[in-house]
């Protein structure tokens, strides 16, 4: 009987994490060792496990406490380097050419965008070609990797780092932020004027 591959889940979204397993549970030479949804846990459980290939979500909150993103960026070389024989593959629904050069060119061994229906269903066999030293990349994230810069012809290198995803791949967020704060500061200094007006004498 050929010997099991553990794997790992990382997802805060339980539908997402039963979709897996039940697609991995016809798969019998992969054994899900554990699953998660906050990023904290990432580092004990792989203390206390052996996973050959882990399937990360991009973006999970940190803790119970809280919510905000875990640097799971960041955090990949770091788990690479600890533990040398992991395979890390990124299931997301970012498809952002940085982001995915930025996984892939720091050790990340594949990358599934989770509206992928063809790959998800091929998840087990995708998993065993990590395991066994292949990259594997979701059809659309390979094109907009391999896609050229229509101005100049040729593919686009630079701002590929983690940084640069950082900063660019949640705009959505930060633009609120500072829309919000903008919209505060204006109401603040219109009711600063308002009293100021009440105040003066007459």
């Amino acid at each position: 009987m050929p010997e099991k591959i553990p794997v790992g889940i990382v997802d805060d979204h339980q539908a997402i994490i039963d979709g897996y397993l039940y697609r991995l549970a016809q798969t019998p030479t992969i054994l899900v060792e554990f699953t998660l949804g906050y990023g904290y846990e990432i580092l004990q459980m792989l203390d206390e496990h052996r996973i050959e290939v882990l399937l990360l979500d991009i973006s999970v909150p940190t803790s119970p406490d809280n919510p905000n993103p875990y640097p799971i960026p960041h955090i990949i070389p770091e788990l690479l380097r600890r533990y040398p024989t992991l395979r890390i593959i990124v299931v997301t629904m970012f498809c952002e050419k940085s982001l995915i050069k930025a996984v892939m060119s720091v050790g990340s061994s594949g990358y599934i965008l989770k509206d992928d229906q063809a790959a998800i269903r091929q998840l087990g066999e995708i998993i065993k070609l990590v395991a066994n030293g292949e990259k594997y990349l979701s059809n659309r994230a390979s094109l907009l990797l391999n896609k050229k810069d229509t101005k100049s012809g040729k593919t686009i290198e630079n701002n590929s780092n983690l940084g640069y995803w950082l900063s660019r791949s949640m705009p959505s967020f930060y633009q609120s932020l500072k829309h919000s704060i903008l919209w505060f500061t204006l109401i603040v200094l219109v009711l600063i004027f308002c009293i100021l007006i009440v105040a003066l004498p007459r």
